[in-house]
């Protein structure tokens, strides 16, 4: 069902959804700063290593984004578990590769 109803999507390791969260939470100057758990902050987390990482520049190009694309992710979630986040943002918990 999921193939005949998108043209791409995703699976992604913690690691990155942690990357979203800290990304979110800690925003550039002038940007409104965003509480979001591991489930909100996948996609965000996902666009930003798309956007930054060689590794992943195939596809970057297959998904046609560059610094003029608008992208629109929603966060389904806050911070649900506050211990966990804490672990997450505070102390590395699923650090970046």
């Amino acid at each position: 069902m999921l193939h005949a109803n998108c043209e791409n999507f995703l699976s992604v390791p913690d690691a990155t959804a942690a990357h979203g969260m800290r990304v979110l939470g800690n925003p550039l100057k002038g940007d409104e700063r965003i509480i979001s758990g591991e489930s909100g902050a996948a996609t965000a987390g996902a666009v930003s290593q798309i956007m930054k990482l060689e590794e992943l520049k195939e596809m970057k190009e297959k998904l046609k984004l560059d610094e003029n694309s608008v992208v629109l992710c929603f966060s389904t979630e806050g911070d649900t578990y506050f211990d966990h986040y804490r672990d997450v943002v505070w102390n590395g918990l699923y650090p970046n590769r």
